[in-house]
């Protein structure tokens, strides 16, 4: 149904239309001031989860007050629908400028900055953009930015978006290692500056730096691909630029700037140098960053012995050397951090990282932290190319057999593949032995040398016994295959799982299984 009247608002016309909200130039009847107003198309609108969430970006944007940010004015609820009313402003978006080629390097500079400056001041307010891209960058005639879209990001379905095609060349193409899921890091403000150095590189060389018809192709090159260096497309590039983009464009947002503010410092002293100079002067980039108070989890201390041997493990795993890892500590030692920086290295290895967590109550729920795994890489592998996920697919189905149904009877994820499974069902053996048998078939076949696979499994005291005479099955088929799994136990609780305990210590004699005891940091590990 088409719109004419939004409360006081005459709508003009429909201005722009993405796959979730609608844009129209309106007329304020009162003030006969133009306006633009949003509101989310009408299949979207009837979720309850995005009609809040649509809600709560008028509240960011009500709070906001940035000459590059949209001004908020009117917000309403109509008929069931909602409406966000902003200021109208008339330009392009920088998708349409980078399309037409029209800036130089300078105002292309000078965009960024505008952006960066912005971003800064968002992150002041502790808020994540999370979808920055050319087309939600407005740019007027006189190159003045505004930013679009706050919140929008968070209401994308990411399940659905998968399918979908034509979303490849969309936000995914911007997206952090991070925000993807991949990689198992927080997401917070350095997670926009990388989605702002693939816009960077963008914009100076006019294509993308990773580039696939599949999403999950496209997300594991943000992860593992080395980038063409921009300069190498545009060879008249600044060194200092390309330097620039580089750095916002790492993988591990540790290596990247630290703030939006260091970033628009190193690009103002760019644009203060000679012609000379930006070919051939020297720029140490982001001394500014320092100015800023960061909170960001810094790099792992006195663990290099340890994170040592779960990367010889890590290594092994890729040649079909699979192996267990146990680490033990008493809470808040460590642990937990030792895991994340492994899993820094599991991308660069094409590992899928897989995270299970057991809580106290997990002793109630049989095979939980398998069925989890179980579940979580079954989405992971959604994320791989059509052709590579429908052969995995294709030889899980023939190494599970008819027998396979029974894996839908915990994991109803599975059942297009092995079928839907029916109380009553006839097997060969015990039902529970075909279970175990069916459940490491699973994980053995989806582990592969193109992609290994690592599992986590954090407070592992807490496991069930099915969980435990799962394990102890499981290991005995992995020492042959790229697989690898790392357990974490809570010194002070390891009396819950005695015969756990009492399993991995004398496998450790035999070899088959790594013990790592993490203790309290002395000075010696600290360098």
């Amino acid at each position: 149904m088409a719109l004419e009247q939004i409360g006081k608002y005459q709508i003009i016309e429909l201005i722009d239309e993405g796959g979730m909200a609608s844009v129209y130039k309106a007329i304020d009847n009162e003030s006969k001031e133009i306006v633009a107003i949003k509101t989310l198309k009408e299949n979207i609108n009837t979720h309850h989860e995005t009609f809040i969430r649509f809600k709560k970006e008028a509240e960011i944007l009500s709070g906001l007050n940035h000459p590059h940010i949209l001004k908020f004015i009117d917000f309403i609820e109509q008929e069931q629908r909602v409406f966000i009313v902003t200021e109208f402003i008339q330009g392009k978006t920088l998708k349409q400028i980078i399309r037409e080629g029209a800036l130089d390097l300078e105002e292309m500079t000078a965009v960024i900055i505008q952006i960066a400056e912005t971003l800064d001041y968002v992150h002041s307010q502790d808020i994540i953009h999370r979808d920055i891209k050319p087309s939600n960058i407005m740019i007027t005639g006189n190159l003045d930015v505004r930013i679009l879209d706050f919140g929008v990001a968070n209401l994308m379905n990411f399940q659905k978006l998968f399918s979908n095609k034509s979303d490849v060349a969309g936000s995914f193409a911007y997206m952090s290692p991070e925000q993807s899921g991949i990689l198992r890091r927080d997401i917070d403000n350095r997670s926009d500056l990388y989605s702002l150095g693939i816009l960077f590189y963008e914009l100076v060389t006019r294509q993308l730096p990773y580039q696939a018809e599949e999403v999950g192709e496209l997300l594991h090159q943000h992860i593992a691909k080395i980038p063409i260096e921009p300069i190498s497309i545009q060879e008249a590039l600044s060194p200092i630029i390309n330097k620039i983009i580089l750095k916002l464009m790492r993988k591990d947002p540790d290596d990247r700037y630290q703030t939006a503010f260091g970033l628009s410092e190193d690009l103002k002293i760019f644009l203060g140098l000679s012609v000379q100079q930006k070919k051939t002067f020297y720029l140490e980039l982001g001394k500014k960053d320092r100015l800023k108070n960061l909170n960001y989890r810094t790099g792992l201390i006195g663990r290099k012995r340890e994170l040592g041997h779960l990367l010889d493990h890590l290594n092994e795993t890729v040649l079909e050397k699979g192996f267990v890892s146990a680490i033990i500590g008493k809470s808040g030692c460590g642990k937990s951090r030792l895991i994340s920086e492994l899993q820094k290295y599991t991308a660069a290895k094409n590992a899928f990282f897989i995270s299970a967590v057991s809580n106290e109550g997990g002793q109630n729920h049989p095979y939980h932290p398998f069925i989890s795994a179980a579940k979580k890489l079954l989405n992971t592998m959604q994320k791989l190319p059509e052709k590579k996920r429908e052969d995995m697919f294709v030889r899980l189905k023939a190494k599970l057999g008819v027998e396979g149904v029974i894996l839908s009877k915990v994991i109803p994820e599975l059942s297009f593949l092995v079928g839907e499974y029916e109380e009553g069902t006839k097997f060969s053996r015990k039902e529970s032995d075909v279970f175990f048998e069916k459940l490491k078939e699973f994980f053995l076949e989806m582990a592969t040398t193109a992609h290994p696979l690592v599992f986590s499994f954090d407070d592992a005291h807490y496991w069930d016994q099915g969980s435990i005479q799962f394990f102890q099955y499981l290991l005995a088929g992995i020492g042959s295959r790229s697989i690898y799994l790392v357990l974490s136990f809570r010194e002070e609780l390891l009396g819950r799982v005695k015969e756990l305990h009492d399993f991995i210590v004398a496998k450790a004699q035999q070899g088959e299984i790594g013990i790592v005891n993490l203790t309290n940091i002395n000075g010696e590990d600290v360098e």
